[in-house]
């Protein structure tokens, strides 16, 4: 029963999504100029978070949603969903669990890049999408 109530609560969180990015997306269709993107922009932006907020004032489905995510949030301690909640509620205590989270998780990492010999490791930090790492195997890079 877990199981089904997870998944029910990811399908309202991508509902959630798709209903801000859908209204998003009809405005933009007639200016598909240059856009300009106004930071932080991670999962939503400010425009969609307000179209969102409107959606759960005016419709019973999206309110609905809106419960499930926070209801997640509270019980799984779920980050995505915290930060959600937290971005489309204001509450403060959405944001700390988001941090508290997110800190305890460098936290755990730190033993391991107090450790990391950037000589000894030269490949670190060096990954790209685009490209593979400099290395004598491809650079200079050949045709």
């Amino acid at each position: 029963m877990k199981t089904r109530r997870d998944w029910n609560a990811a399908w309202g969180v991508f509902l959630l999504v798709i209903a801000g990015f859908g209204a998003a997306a009809t405005g933009q269709e007639a200016e598909r100029k240059s856009v300009a993107i106004r930071h932080p922009n991670l999962l939503l932006n400010q425009t969609e978070i307000d179209q969102i907020k409107l959606k759960v004032r005016e419709q019973p489905w999206a309110a609905r949603l809106l419960d499930r995510v926070k209801a997640k949030a509270e019980k799984d301690s779920a980050v995505t969903e915290s930060a959600l909640a937290y971005a489309l509620t204001g509450e403060a205590h959405y944001a700390r669990k988001v941090r508290d989270r997110l800190t305890g998780e460098a936290r755990e990492q730190m033993p391991h890049y107090a450790k990391l010999d950037v000589k000894a490791e030269p490949e670190w930090g060096r990954w790209s999408w685009w490209a593979p790492p400099p290395g004598p195997s491809t650079w200079p890079m050949t045709p």
